[in-house]
């Protein structure tokens, strides 16, 4: 019954603190990252959060990716470490079996065109080769699949790509051509996957291709009555 949310200022985007519930959402605390306690000068003047993830391997080890770095706290949100004073992540990923290893986008410079990697649970980092065609789109998403372990793929706005030797090299795939929003590998089949924005794309052979799945207009001329999402 756990819930976790990253409040912010409807106006400005600017952060709350994150907040916890045991009781399915009916009652809610403020947890250790809210911005007096991390020093981010008022509630709701500074500082954007971006993602807030839970490690699949131990439910109190949790990361929070900011417009000012990457927190980690590991007794479930009552305090932070801060693993990194500056970049703006929008993106974390969890290894698949190993709970040390880590992947993270950061959209600012100079890291628009690369995967960030840490291999011991986000004490130190390194970054994988340059994304090849990605040519600085900041929209990144990263996915990894269980029955994959090396494989790291990466999509944004300009395509998709696939790494097989864990982040170090990416190799392009294909570009949907739209946005990336939206971007998923199937945890039990890598050739299956979805991508999108307003409308949806899948491909069925690894990214190789991806066709159309919606259309969000009903009055354009694939629409049936199943695919109609907006």
């Amino acid at each position: 019954d756990s819930v976790i949310i990253g409040l912010r200022n409807a106006n400005n985007g600017y952060s709350q603190g994150v907040y916890t519930s045991t009781d399915g959402g009916l009652t809610w605390q403020v947890s250790g990252f809210n911005p007096t306690a991390i020093g981010w000068g008022g509630l709701g003047n500074t500082g954007r959060v971006n993602v807030v993830v839970v490690s699949p391997f131990d439910s109190k080890t949790i990361y929070v990716g900011t417009d000012r770095g990457i927190y980690k706290s590991t007794d479930f949100l009552n305090s932070f470490t801060r693993l990194m004073t500056s970049g703006n992540y929008m993106q974390i990923e969890f290894h698949p079996t190993n709970p040390n290893t880590i992947y993270a986008y950061d959209r600012n410079n100079p890291n628009k065109d690369v995967v960030r990697k840490s291999t011991n649970g986000g004490a130190s980092w390194t970054n994988s080769n340059t994304i090849p065609g990605n040519n600085g789109n900041t929209n990144g998403r990263i996915k990894v699949s269980p029955v994959c372990p090396n494989c790291v793929y990466f999509a944004s706005n300009n395509g998709v790509w696939k790494s097989t030797n864990g982040g170090v090299d990416f190799t392009f795939l294909s570009n949907p051509n739209t946005g990336a929003q939206g971007f998923a590998v199937s945890d039990q089949d890598t050739t299956q996957m979805i991508y999108g924005y307003v409308d949806l794309f899948a491909s069925a052979n690894s990214g190789q291709a991806f066709t159309q799945r919606t259309w969000w207009s009903s009055g354009n001329s694939n629409h049936t009555g199943s695919s109609y999402i907006h």
